[in-house]
């Protein structure tokens, strides 16, 4: 019966590996379209003042995200994007702001 359950967990971890891959698959490819659309223009980008990440579809990424050997890539992002801020960031300068008004500052 041991072999049984090891067998099962083991493919229960394999069918979970696939399904995580199909979603990271997913979220590559609709990356790789608002990339496309932001150097053609067709789309805005927002990149944090604070931190410099960019704003794709619901998530912030790094420029050092899109690949090594991309600056150009990563400069024309930025070049074609408007400033904005982070949830991190938001959250962290709220933080800060917070405190220095409790410090009476």
């Amino acid at each position: 019966m041991p072999e049984y359950e090891d067998l099962v967990a083991r493919a229960l971890s394999a069918q979970e590996r696939a399904r995580s891959f199909t979603v990271d698959a997913a979220r590559v490819s609709s990356l790789a379209r608002i990339l496309r659309e932001a150097r053609t223009g067709g789309t805005m980008l927002v990149h944090c003042a604070w931190c410099g990440r960019l704003q794709v579809g619901r998530g912030w990424l790094r420029l050092d995200a899109i690949g090594s050997g991309q600056t150009r890539i990563a400069k024309q992002l930025v070049r074609r994007s408007t400033h904005g801020i982070c949830p991190d960031c938001f959250e962290r300068v709220n933080r800060d702001a917070e405190a220095n008004r409790a410090e009476g500052g």
